[in-house]
């Protein structure tokens, strides 16, 4: 287990609670379920809700422990190769985080596909929902863009979406702001 560094937290951090919450942090257990609720794109506390009320009772539900327990769970996260997503979360199970940071690896890109009017095998992906670079573009026989659905993950980007060369779609979307290609296996509209 590495060690700690509380920086604010570090008096509630010297209590008994500090020192037993970290050391459940740090859980092989606890480690799984909060790589699991992130690669659900979940906040990586959402995993540990049951168990830390579980094992600790009402003891996290003061705000400036449950403060602590999302500082610990960047550093756990952080160590095992993770990068901040998102935060500010909203989490509805109710008790006893009602918000949380999303984490995700660095090379976990969300694409965002966009289905073309006029040519129904033309694909584009963008990294933004918005495709604001992509519309007025003039490929695919001029046709509208429209925001279809998204997804994360290169093996779900090959055998979903037809996606032949993810390293190249995502040289293209940083240079162009978009990547448009043709989708070999068109799935149906979600």
């Amino acid at each position: 287990m590495t060690v700690y560094e509380p920086g604010v937290f570090s008096k509630l951090y010297d209590s008994p609670i500090g020192v037993q919450l970290w050391g459940f942090l740090n859980e092989a257990e606890s480690v799984i379920r909060m790589e699991t609720a992130t690669g659900l794109e979940r906040p990586a506390v959402e995993g540990l809700e049951e168990p830390l009320l579980e094992r600790f009772g009402s003891s996290v539900l003061e705000d400036r422990t449950k403060q602590m327990i999302g500082h610990m769970v960047r550093q756990v996260m952080e160590r095992n190769g993770y990068i901040i997503d998102v935060q500010n979360v909203k989490i509805t199970n109710g008790a006893p985080f009602s918000r949380a940071t999303r984490y995700k690896l660095p090379e976990d890109m969300t694409f965002y596909v966009f289905r073309n009017s006029k040519s129904p095998k033309m694909f584009a992906l963008t990294a933004d929902k918005a495709g604001n670079r992509l519309h007025g573009d003039g490929t695919a026989n001029d046709g509208t863009w429209k925001y279809w659905k998204n997804f994360r993950g290169g093996l779900r980007g090959r055998i979903a979406f037809s996606l032949e060369n993810e390293a190249a779609a995502r040289a293209e979307i940083a240079e162009k702001g978009y990547y448009v290609y043709e989708m070999k296996r068109i799935l149906s509209a979600g």
